[in-house]
């Protein structure tokens, strides 16, 4: 099981985040999706991208996101927090449907 670690403290945007998800999971090498780079920013290609690049291949893999105040986040009140719940939902999503993936949070702050 392959394990990727997010961390909020290493991010001053959604976009940031997004750009790591795509440089630790390889897919801003990978030339199949829309903007490997960024995945446009779009929730929906990170979840095509999820289930094309890991399930379908069989690779499972762990998500652990660091330092997220996932009850802040969860309120949506701002832009940036409606974005960053959108990656985790997706996150989630992925897991409970396949689950043979794991999400892990460490360090949070509360949920």
């Amino acid at each position: 099981m392959e394990t990727f670690i997010f961390d909020k403290n290493e991010y001053q945007s959604y976009e940031d985040m997004y750009r790591d998800i795509a440089h630790k999971m390889r897919s801003d090498i990978i030339t199949d999706y829309y903007d490997t780079k960024t995945f446009d920013f779009s929730p929906d290609i990170l979840w095509e991208y999820l289930l094309c690049e890991f399930q379908y291949s069989h690779h499972d893999i762990k998500i652990i996101l660091k330092n997220f105040d996932l009850d802040e986040i969860r309120k949506q009140k701002t832009f940036e927090n409606y974005k960053l719940n959108l990656i985790i939902e997706t996150f989630k999503d992925f897991v409970e449907k396949y689950p043979n993936n794991k999400l892990e949070f460490e360090n949070k702050i509360k949920n």
